[in-house]
């Protein structure tokens, strides 16, 4: 299924929720990000202000972090 907007990650998101994933990113480049989890499922955008790339190489083993203003949602997810 293509994911040409931000409604098109936010109906995907509880489709790989079901499947079993337990925290789903969608990034949407100069869109930002679209996420959720098992235990927070309502989709959260996270927008984001364009920047031009100086190195796009990405580590095999990364972490992020995603903490919102007002605290509610935290989360610590490690890709390895």
């Amino acid at each position: 299924m293509p994911v040409n907007c931000i409604d098109d990650a936010k109906h995907i998101l509880p489709l790989l929720l079901d499947k079993g994933c337990g925290c789903v990113v969608i990034t949407m480049g100069s869109q930002g990000s679209v996420f959720a989890t098992q235990e927070y499922k309502s989709a959260c955008h996270i927008t984001t202000d364009k920047v031009d790339p100086v190195d796009t190489t990405v580590s095999v083993n990364m972490s992020w972090r995603i903490d919102t203003s007002t605290d509610v949602l935290s989360y610590k997810c490690l890709i390895q």
